[in-house]
């Protein structure tokens, strides 16, 4: 295991590669994926959120050749430059409407040449979502990525953006239930059952579920290696981590049983082991612990994608396996907040999709 000699398309059918900062070789996406694998291709606009800076610098022409060089398949999203619009930073209106304006016109650029691509729409209320999306000009069956700012909940991506010449906020770093009932806002204006919606940065565990209830087909995560690095695995069932490094909860009936539920799936990875045996493999020193607990993660990702997807047309009854779900074993009460307010926002305007992706960045 600590080799790595498993490629992560062998694992999962759907990935998204960041192409900012990354060097990969002419044709990389052919001998990594196959025409059965859905992937993302980001362009690297999380970049310009954390430092806003390198927008004056960037080349939108050596991104589309970087995009052709190394090759995309028929079921790619390949995701347009954009300018995010940071909602933890005060920014003007008028800057906002500069970093807008900016998306859509790398966007037309690029979909000139790559007619894959999927633009991003930003804002930091539903009107300036509402004005973003009409500057695309978009046929309402045309799919779109929606900037989440998620991400600007944790305290690593906002002291990084701290540094990177951003306007000092005025207050402490939001929370992520605030930045959720924002989403759950703007999820209104880009929804409307026909378009596909790419909710960025709603992958995690809990995230990924309620973005499905609110119209969104695809996200992605980070979520499934970071915590694999901490030791923590992903226990879909009840929402919850399992420690199998500091602070191990692993020897707790909720996750013990959990564990020896999943060792008796033949699709898990690790399946026919012993419960011992599996606690070992985790436990394994430097990379190749990691490593088992990223495939338990990936695994887990994509096994709850599936069953969010079982719930397709039926918003109330995904609604109801959540809540079950965050009663479970303890009240998540910032999780069912966010689940109210998410399904007194679609009440019958949106429906779960029937094959959900979530991509593992």
């Amino acid at each position: 295991m600590g080799t790595k000699h498993w490629k992560i398309g062998d694992v999962t059918d759907s990935v998204l590669v960041t192409l900012a900062g990354a060097d990969l070789p002419k044709g990389w996406h052919f001998e990594n994926f196959t025409e059965d694998h859905k992937v993302a291709k980001d362009s690297g606009g999380f970049e310009l959120l954390m430092n806003p800076s390198l927008a004056r610098s960037f080349d939108v022409d050596a991104l589309i050749s970087k995009h052709i060089d190394i090759g995309y398949g028929p079921k790619d999203t390949i995701i347009s430059a954009d300018f995010p619009i940071s909602r933890a930073f005060p920014i003007t209106s008028e800057e906002a409407l500069q970093r807008q304006t900016t998306s859509t016109q790398w966007y037309n650029r690029m979909k000139l040449e790559i007619p894959l691509t999927v633009p991003v729409v930003h804002g930091r209320d539903p009107d300036e979502m509402e004005n973003h999306l009409e500057m695309y000009e978009l046929d309402e069956k045309q799919e779109v990525c929606m900037g989440s700012n998620l991400a600007e909940a944790k305290a690593r991506v906002y002291d990084h953006m701290k540094k990177g010449g951003q306007v000092k906020a005025k207050k402490g770093r939001p929370s992520t239930t605030k930045l959720w009932l924002d989403v759950i806002e703007m999820m209104k204006v880009v929804r409307n059952n026909e378009r596909e919606v790419f909710l960025l940065g709603a992958g995690g565990m809990n995230a990924a579920p309620i973005a499905a209830l609110l119209g969104a087909t695809s996200v992605d995560a980070t979520s499934w290696r970071l915590n694999a690095m901490m030791r923590k695995i992903f226990c879909t069932d009840h929402g919850r981590y399992i420690r199998v490094g500091m602070n191990p909860n692993y020897e707790q009936d909720w996750a013990k049983d959990f564990l020896e539920e999943r060792l008796q799936d033949e699709n898990y990875p690790f399946a026919g082991m012993t419960f011992e045996e599996l606690i070992r493999a985790f436990h394994l020193r430097g990379a190749a612990g990691t490593e088992v607990c990223k495939l338990h993660n990936i695994y887990e990702l994509d096994r709850d994608a599936q069953r969010i997807s079982d719930y397709a047309g039926d918003p109330d009854g995904l609604a109801s396996m959540l809540t079950d779900r965050f009663h479970s074993t303890w009240k998540d009460s910032n999780n069912l907040r966010v689940l109210d307010a998410a399904l007194a926002s679609i009440k019958s305007d949106a429906s779960v999709a029937e094959n959900i992706s979530n991509l593992k960045r």
